[in-house]
């Protein structure tokens, strides 16, 4: 699998497209550093606005991430092993 991702830290930055590169804090995980990286598959999704911060954008390879959301999943969690064998990031 291949991607490229445009690195850009904009805390501002709205989730109003797919393919969004962000992190987030873990839910259920109050008070810690413990986080979770996220790539958007639908927009808009404000209810992320100004909470989570956006630090690039996949620019290439959105198809192979589409793929990955067809994958079978169980609690969220995919059934068969997904490994990302190459990114790219640019700036």
């Amino acid at each position: 699998m291949f991607f490229e991702i445009v690195y850009c830290v904009d805390i501002a930055k709205k989730h109003d497209e797919p393919g969004l590169l962000g992190m987030c804090q873990r839910s259920g995980y109050a008070n810690t550093n413990e986080c979770q990286f996220y790539i958007t598959l639908s927009a808009p999704l404000k209810f992320m606005d100004n909470k989570n911060v956006v630090f690039g954008r996949i620019v290439n390879g959105m198809r192979t991430i589409r793929m990955i959301e067809q994958q079978e999943t169980y609690n969220e969690v995919p059934v068969k092993k997904v490994t990302f064998e190459s990114a790219k990031i640019m700036q």
